[in-house]
C-alpha cells in the first residue's frame, strides 16, 4: 500500500451528479485487481465563497472523510466540514455509486436505495464490498480492507494536489469501520496533520464488543492490526468513542491512546456518554471540529489531561481553555471491566 503514497489517480468529474455548486461528484482510479483498475466514487467540496470561514486569499485546511459500515460517500458530511472552513473529500470504499443526484444527503432511509454496486465500464473491475474481514486468506488485492486503506491514501493525494489546499493542514476522520480504516491508514500515511478515528481504533482483537470476535482471528490479526504500526503515528490523534459502544469497547480506545500519545502530547481521548452509534451520532459532535481547529488553526482546543491519573492517587494536571467552563467527576473501576447485557439507546447487547 505504501507505493500509493506517490500516486495521483486519474480523476473524472460527473457534473450531473454534483449535489451543489461547491461540492462536486467524481470518480478516481483505485487499486488494481489482477491487472484491472477499480473505480472509486467521491464527493469533494470547498467552503462557499464569501462565507464566514472562507478566506479567498489563503490556502485552506482539508480533511478526508471515511464512512462506516452500510454507509457511502456522504455529501452532507462534506458540507459540514466546508461550513467549518475545510475542503473535504468523502469517498465510497465499498464499490458503490450514486444512481441519482442527491444520494449521500443523509444516512439511512430512502438514501440507501439511491446507491448501486459495481460498474460495467470497460477496463475496470469491481472493488470488493465490505466483507467483514471474511476473506483474509485471499490475495491482498482481493480483500476489502486493502482497498479501503488504499482508497483513503489516494483521496488524500487528491486533496494534496489541489492548489487551493494547504497540504500541511490535511486531516482525516472516519466513523465505525471508517474509524478502523483511519486507524490503519495513519500507520501507513504519516503526512496527516491530525486524525480523528470515531468508534474504531486499534487493538480490535481485544474488544469486548462484536469487533473482538472478528479481529481475534489469527489470519485477520496478522494482516490488519493497526497497533502494529502505531510507532509511525506522529500526528495528534483524537481517539473518540461512545462509552457503551456495542462494537468497539472502551479498552481498545484507551490502548490506542496509550500507544500514540507517546509520539505526540496533543493526542487525546474522549469516551462520550449517551452518544449512540451511527454516522450522524459521530459526525454531529462539535468536539471533532474543535480538535481539528486547534491543530490547523491554532485555536484553544478541548480541555485535556496534561498529566494522566495513575493508580489510586487521583492527582492530575488539566489544561482548560480560557473560554471553557469545566466541571469534573472522577470515576474508577474496582474490578476488571466487562460487558453486560442491558438496554441502552436501543442497543441490547452492550
Amino acid at each position: 500500500m505504501l507505493r500509493y503514497l506517490d500516486t495521483l489517480p486519474e480523476i473524472r468529474y460527473i457534473p450531473e451528479l454534483d449535489p451543489s455548486d461547491n461540492i462536486r461528484a467524481l470518480t478516481y482510479d483505485g487499486a488494481e485487481i489482477d491487472g484491472k483498475k477499480t473505480k472509486v466514487f467521491a464527493y469533494m467540496g470547498f467552503p462557499e465563497a464569501g462565507s464566514e470561514n472562507a478566506d479567498p486569499g489563503a490556502k485552506m485546511p482539508a480533511v478526508v472523510l471515511v464512512h462506516g459500515g452500510g454507509g457511502h460517500a456522504y455529501s452532507v458530511w462534506v458540507k459540514m466540514w466546508n461550513d467549518a472552513g475545510y475542503a473535504a473529500i468523502a469517498m465510497d470504499t465499498t464499490g458503490f455509486y450514486p444512481a441519482v443526484r442527491g444520494a449521500g444527503e443523509y444516512e439511512g432511509g430512502d438514501d440507501s436505495n439511491k446507491w448501486i454496486y459495481g460498474t460495467n465500464e470497460e477496463g475496470y473491475t469491481n472493488a470488493p464490498d465490505n466483507d467483514q474481514m471474511a476473506n483474509p486468506e485471499k490475495p491482498l488485492n482481493h480483500q476489502w480492507m486493502y482497498h479501503g486503506v488504499t482508497d483513503t491514501i489516494l483521496a488524500h493525494n487528491i486533496l494534496r494536489a489541489n492548489e487551493r489546499v494547504d497540504k500541511s493542514k490535511i486531516g482525516i476522520t472516519g466513523i465505525s469501520w471508517g474509524g478502523v480504516i483511519t486507524s490503519l491508514a495513519i500507520g501507513y500515511d504519516s503526512r496527516y496533520a491530525f486524525a480523528i478515528p470515531i468508534y474504531g481504533a486499534g487493538y480490535l482483537g481485544e474488544s469486548l464488543g462484536l469487533m473482538g470476535k472478528i479481529f481475534a482471528q489469527k489470519s485477520v490479526k496478522n494482516l490488519w492490526s493497526a497497533e502494529a504500526r502505531f510507532d509511525n503515528v506522529k500526528m495528534p490523534v483524537f481517539w473518540f468513542n461512545w462509552d457503551y459502544d456495542v462494537h468497539f469497547s472502551a479498552n481498545i480506545t484507551s490502548s490506542s491512546f496509550r500507544d500514540t500519545v507517546k509520539n505526540n502530547p496533543l493526542t487525546i481521548m474522549s469516551l462520550k456518554n449517551q452518544m449512540g452509534h451511527s454516522h450522524a451520532a459521530g459526525w454531529r459532535c462539535r468536539e471533532n471540529f474543535v480538535f481539528a481547529d486547534s491543530i490547523v488553526k491554532g485555536t484553544a482546543g478541548l480541555p485535556r489531561f496534561e498529566k494522566q491519573p495513575a493508580g489510586r492517587r487521583i492527582d492530575c494536571d488539566v489544561y482548560i481553555p480560557e473560554d471553557a467552563a469545566v466541571t469534573a467527576n472522577v470515576y474508577y473501576l474496582s474490578e476488571p471491566m466487562k460487558y453486560a447485557y442491558q438496554n441502552k439507546m436501543g442497543y441490547n447487547n452492550t
